[in-house]
């Protein structure tokens, strides 16, 4: 007998490709601020700094030893600085700008809509997501 009635579901890399999209973000922001025309570094370039300021500062939030208004001021500063570019005013930013530019893209993670067809007539789906 089946008694499962709800599925939940993480948004965020478990049916929304967050990585995906942010990295399209960055682009977007990338090219808008022209930033390789400006500091002579690509945008592939400049992917790994953020992509390892990020992670590691998320770590310290799960540690919980900085709060996420600290990762906020820190990332972006943090990824120019260690590419080599001193501009703090361009990494507020990328910050103030780059929560909204990621919503303008809406990739999935790979089998998403195949299971959620599948689960759909079955159960009540649900997103949760911080």
């Amino acid at each position: 007998m089946n008694t499962i009635k709800h599925v939940f579901f993480d948004l965020d890399n478990t049916l929304w490709d967050f990585r995906k999209n942010a990295k399209f973000a960055l682009d977007e922001l990338y090219k808008k601020y022209d930033v390789e025309n400006r500091y002579g570094f690509t945008f592939e370039e400049f992917h790994p700094f953020y992509h390892d300021s990020n992670e590691g500062l998320w770590a310290l939030i799960r540690d919980k030893k900085i709060t996420k208004e600290e990762l906020r001021a820190r990332r972006f500063k943090e990824a120019f600085d260690n590419l080599g570019i001193d501009n703090d005013a361009l990494a507020k930013i990328f910050e103030e700008e780059y929560m909204e530019t990621i919503t303008n893209y809406n990739e999935v993670v790979d089998g998403a809509m195949e299971l959620l067809d599948y689960l759909k007539p079955k159960y009540q789906l649900h997103i949760i997501t911080n």
